[in-house]
Protein backbone atom coordinates (compact mmCIF):
# COMPACT_ATOMS: atom_id res chain seq x y z
CA UNK A 1 0.00 0.00 0.00
CA UNK A 2 1.29 3.62 -0.55
CA UNK A 3 -0.51 5.87 1.31
CA UNK A 4 0.38 9.94 1.27
CA UNK A 5 -0.18 13.45 3.35
CA UNK A 6 1.37 12.32 6.30
CA UNK A 7 4.70 14.82 7.01
CA UNK A 8 7.71 12.35 7.47
CA UNK A 9 11.09 14.03 7.93
CA UNK A 10 13.07 11.70 5.24
CA UNK A 11 9.97 11.91 2.52
CA UNK A 12 9.50 8.20 2.66
CA UNK A 13 8.50 6.01 5.59
CA UNK A 14 8.22 1.96 5.66
CA UNK A 15 6.19 -0.09 7.70
CA UNK A 16 4.97 -3.35 8.68
CA UNK A 17 7.99 -5.06 6.84
CA UNK A 18 8.21 -2.48 3.86
CA UNK A 19 4.25 -3.22 3.19
CA UNK A 20 3.09 0.06 3.78
CA UNK A 21 5.21 3.02 2.49
CA UNK A 22 4.25 6.57 3.40
CA UNK A 23 5.32 9.75 1.24
CA UNK A 24 5.50 13.24 1.47
CA UNK A 25 5.90 15.56 -1.37
CA UNK A 26 6.19 18.93 0.92
CA UNK A 27 9.70 19.45 1.76
CA UNK A 28 10.28 22.61 4.73
CA UNK A 29 6.44 21.80 5.44
CA UNK A 30 5.13 24.98 7.10
CA UNK A 31 8.51 26.82 6.47
CA UNK A 32 8.88 24.42 10.32
CA UNK A 33 10.21 21.12 9.94
CA UNK A 34 13.11 21.02 7.56
CA UNK A 35 11.76 17.61 6.32
CA UNK A 36 12.74 15.98 2.96
CA UNK A 37 9.94 15.24 0.41
CA UNK A 38 9.96 11.74 -1.78
CA UNK A 39 7.79 10.84 -4.81
CA UNK A 40 8.01 7.47 -6.20
CA UNK A 41 8.67 6.02 -9.45
CA UNK A 42 6.75 2.61 -9.80
CA UNK A 43 8.51 0.57 -13.22
CA UNK A 44 6.54 -1.89 -15.16
CA UNK A 45 7.82 -4.68 -13.11
CA UNK A 46 6.92 -3.60 -10.27
CA UNK A 47 10.10 -2.52 -9.03
CA UNK A 48 9.63 1.07 -6.64
CA UNK A 49 12.89 3.43 -6.82
CA UNK A 50 11.92 6.77 -4.12
CA UNK A 51 13.46 10.00 -4.90
CA UNK A 52 14.18 12.15 -1.92
CA UNK A 53 14.67 15.97 -2.36
CA UNK A 54 15.89 17.54 0.42
CA UNK A 55 14.68 21.16 1.62
CA UNK A 56 16.87 23.85 0.14
CA UNK A 57 17.79 22.26 -3.15
CA UNK A 58 16.74 23.54 -6.39
CA UNK A 59 14.09 21.02 -7.44
CA UNK A 60 14.89 22.14 -11.41
CA UNK A 61 17.99 20.40 -10.97
CA UNK A 62 18.17 16.74 -11.14
CA UNK A 63 21.42 16.44 -9.94
CA UNK A 64 20.03 17.43 -6.69
CA UNK A 65 17.48 14.55 -6.73
CA UNK A 66 18.71 11.72 -4.23
CA UNK A 67 18.00 7.71 -5.07
CA UNK A 68 17.59 5.98 -1.86
CA UNK A 69 18.97 2.89 -2.59
CA UNK A 70 16.75 -0.51 -1.30
CA UNK A 71 17.93 -2.77 1.60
Amino acid sequence: MIRSHEPTIDGIEKCCEDTIITIFSSSNYMDEMKNSSAILIIRRNGEIIPKIYNPGSDVNDSKKWIVKEEN
